[in-house]
């Protein structure tokens, strides 16, 4: 009887625990507007969903990308993402009015529009 008792008592420790972390998970559900990419009427949607100390990000194309927090406050979430040539992508979630802006920065950038700005710009929706 024991060992039921304990076994019964893991069982609900690792509930709760999974319990716990989905209900502190939270999600923003972001989508921007491409007129500004010379495609007018077309959206682009993405997922970023907190794991952890990390953040993942889920794009239309169902590709997953690992970012780091590099700063979070009440009103703001910074995101980026490094590779390992001199290159950075950088997310900021504002948390108060759900705005995102990404931004793609390279020192290779004739090979990237140009050296103009990469800048994608839209609305959110928080899942927690």
């Amino acid at each position: 009887i024991g060992k039921i008792k304990k076994m019964k008592t893991k069982l609900l420790t690792i509930f709760l625990l999974l319990v716990t972390s989905q209900a502190f998970a939270e999600g923003y559900y972001c989508t921007a507007e491409l007129s500004n990419h010379n495609r007018p009427g077309e959206t682009e949607s993405k997922i970023y969903k907190r794991e952890g100390v990390h953040f993942k990000r889920i794009d239309s194309k169902n590709e997953i990308s690992k970012f780091e927090i590099t700063k979070e406050t009440d009103n703001f979430i910074i995101l980026t993402r490094t590779y390992k040539y001199p290159d950075i992508f950088v997310t900021i979630i504002n948390k108060e009015n759900m705005e995102f802006v990404e931004e793609y920065v390279t020192v290779a950038c004739e090979q990237f529009n140009g050296c103009k700005s990469i800048t994608l710009k839209g609305k959110c929706l928080l899942e927690k």
